[in-house]
């Protein structure tokens, strides 16, 4: 309701996702020993936070060109490229403001801030080299680049992870936590950020979906196969690339990711289980969210595996 009522003009943009970050910086906030006087601003910032990942949403339709958003049609579909657009800098402008126009201790909302611009500034850069992934690639099967895996986990750390990261860092600093907690929490967050971007990656995978990043994992088995790189290189030329193909090839990514997924929740949880973090009901919620993150995404393409 809260970030319904702030975005009101596109509060059904907003609010049809599960919240995720919001609830990070929330989760992260008590869980770091944050107080009830500093109730209100935890709630503004998971709001301002939810507020600059839907604007990433917009944009990220228009990118892909994607015409449905959660059963619905996109924004820029709806009312036009220019208006989606707009919104998207309205609602970017709205929520970053919304860092400083809380609280009174203004040099802390000023840390905050310039946090959350670095982590959204990891973000477009992340979006960007995604966007050209497709030349890197081309250069990863013609043997010109031999860190495959590292393009790949580089672009999620960047377009996805750092978000989370600082998220989760924005709410210990709100919670007024030492600095110890502030790292602990902002490398937990990049964890679960890089798990819920496999995930997502899993899901397009399942679904039929092999474009942009999720196309490097795919190939990460046949490295060093000059036969097999000439006919992904082909298939990519005909742009005839799907998962029917790729298992024609005995190509098969779901491992690669299921057990990259699995990797970061465990570092995750390792983080959470810290002896720094307050033992408080809020530490053992922590703990179980990497996996409630996880789950809830492969929900989306109905997707069980044992974490």
């Amino acid at each position: 309701k809260r970030i319904k009522i702030k975005y009101d003009n596109v509060g059904e943009h907003i609010t049809g996702g599960k919240l995720i970050r919001g609830i990070l910086a929330i989760l992260s906030f008590y869980a770091a020993g944050g107080s009830e006087s500093e109730r209100e601003n935890i709630y503004d910032s998971a709001s301002a936070i939810e507020g600059m990942h839907t604007s990433s949403l917009i944009l990220d339709d228009i990118f892909d060109k994607d015409e449905t958003r959660r059963g619905k049609k996109s924004l820029w579909k709806l009312n036009g490229i220019d208006d989606a657009v707009l919104t998207a800098h309205y609602i970017i402008t709205t929520s970053l403001e919304s860092f400083l126009n809380r609280g009174s201790n203004i040099l802390r909302n000023v840390q905050i801030l310039r946090n959350v611009l670095s982590g959204w500034k990891l973000a477009i850069e992340g979006e960007k080299k995604d966007l050209k992934l497709i030349y890197d690639l081309g250069k990863v099967l013609l043997d010109l680049s031999p860190m495959l895996d590292q393009i790949y986990f580089d672009v999620i750390r960047k377009k996805t992870a750092a978000f989370f990261s600082i998220t989760a860092k924005s709410g210990a600093q709100i919670a007024g936590a030492s600095d110890d907690i502030v790292s602990l929490l902002q490398k937990y967050g990049e964890h679960i950020g890089m798990a819920f971007q496999l995930a997502d990656d899993l899901v397009d995978i399942k679904g039929g979906k092999i474009e942009g990043v999720t196309i490097l994992p795919l190939i990460i088995g046949v490295k060093g196969e000059r036969i097999m790189r000439d006919k992904i290189i082909n298939l990519l030329l005909d742009k005839s690339l799907n998962i029917d193909l790729l298992e024609s090839l005995d190509i098969n990514p779901s491992d690669f990711l299921m057990n990259s997924i699995k990797k970061e929740i465990s570092r995750a949880e390792k983080l959470a289980n810290s002896n720094i973090i307050p033992d408080t009901e809020y530490k053992q919620l922590l703990i179980e969210f990497p996996r409630y993150v996880v789950e809830e995404k492969l929900k989306e393409g109905r997707i069980k595996i044992q974490l």
